[in-house]
């Protein structure tokens, strides 16, 4: 896809400042990945205003929304507690914070056209979250799901009385390994695709996180996935992944750029040509490079949030285990905490009563 440079609404605009690189493909890095130099040079600041924002806390500082994106009369009059709220989030990164003040300055715009209370204890509240995400019908799935994230962050922060469910529990030792990427942080990881510097690198990067954010693989299956693994499910009629254990459905989202990577790849492992080094995916990734402010990229944690994703679907327990291969105990209910639960309407009791 090409990149949004024209804005003609607040939705084009809020779609930039958190999905910045649309380009074809539009995929992010692996595992043995360094962080180099020219990353430092190519994420450490944010341009606000026409000022260079190095941190989270002077992009607040100095952002001012557009006229499309919040009336200048209400940002006079909001200005204080949107910067309050999201200053409490504690978003270093200057591109995070930035995409959290324009969403949190949307959100009060739609608060302002719906005749809501700007209150932050009545307005970042779940329900309140998911209704504003849930009338953006223009934005894409990801780009709903980074606003959902981003608010979701704001709101926890900012609030004390709001019904928000209980971060995940720290599980120990190796927890950390497995925990789901952020909305956030998947998202910096596809922007940082286009900027290897070879083709090589681009299709590893691009590989490992179609097939782990959108079919949840194992490092040892990522390496041997070849395009004829992957095909049209004729009675479900969607992409999916067939594997000596398994079949498993391709995540929407990523089901193009899977069909992409096909196309360009048809024959050989769709991550590269074969390699003999023992470590096949550390050989593959050797090279490629991350920004400076995200995790490391591992798959076992594209798989905990793939998990996450299906997991949030609806989809039974036994149906969960049969497309993932399956889980631990010790794994699904690490997985369980992020998954979220139908509070509205007390919905999970209604259902959990078979009504």
């Amino acid at each position: 896809m090409s990149r949004l440079l024209n804005f003609h609404s607040p939705d084009e605009g809020l779609r930039h400042a958190i999905m910045r690189s649309r380009s074809r493909g539009r995929q992010h890095c692996p595992v043995a990945c360094h962080r180099s130099s020219r990353w430092a040079a190519v994420t450490r600041y944010v341009l606000v205003r026409g000022v260079r924002c190095a941190t989270g806390t002077e992009v607040i500082d100095h952002f001012s929304p557009p006229p499309s994106l919040l009336a200048p009369d209400l940002w006079e009059a909001d200005a204080s507690t949107i910067r309050a709220v999201v200053a409490a989030a504690a978003f270093e990164s200057p591109h995070s914070a930035r995409a959290a003040i324009r969403c949190t300055a949307a959100l009060f715009s739609w608060a302002h056209e719906m005749g809501l209370s700007t209150d932050p204890e009545a307005l970042f509240t779940p329900d309140r979250v998911d209704a504003y995400v849930g009338s953006k019908s223009s934005l894409t799935v990801r780009s709903r799901g980074t606003y959902r994230s981003m608010l979701r962050r704001v709101g926890r922060a900012a609030t004390v009385r709001a019904p928000w469910p209980p971060l995940a529990e720290d599980l120990g030792p190796g927890a950390a390994a497995s925990t789901p990427y952020t909305a956030d942080e998947v998202h910096r990881f596809w922007q940082a695709v286009d900027a290897q510097a070879t083709k090589r690198r681009r299709r590893t990067m691009r590989t490992i996180l179609a097939l782990g954010l959108g079919a949840g693989v194992r490092t040892s299956e990522l390496v041997e996935v070849t395009a004829a693994d992957i095909s049209l499910h004729e009675g479900a009629g969607v992409l999916c992944l067939t594997l000596t254990d398994r079949v498993t459905p391709i995540r929407a989202e990523y089901a193009d750029v899977v069909d992409d990577l096909c196309a360009r790849n048809p024959t050989g492992p769709l991550i590269g040509a074969p390699t003999s080094a023992r470590d096949r995916l550390h050989r593959y990734a050797k090279g490629t490079e991350i920004p400076m402010d995200v995790p490391p990229l591992k798959v076992r944690r594209l798989r905990s949030t793939w998990a996450v994703a299906v997991l949030s679907s609806g989809i039974t327990i036994s149906e969960f285990n049969r497309i993932a291969g399956g889980v631990s105990a010790r794994t699904l209910d690490m997985l369980t905490q992020h998954v979220p639960c139908r509070t509205k309407h007390g919905e999970y009791l209604r259902l959990a009563a078979g009504r």
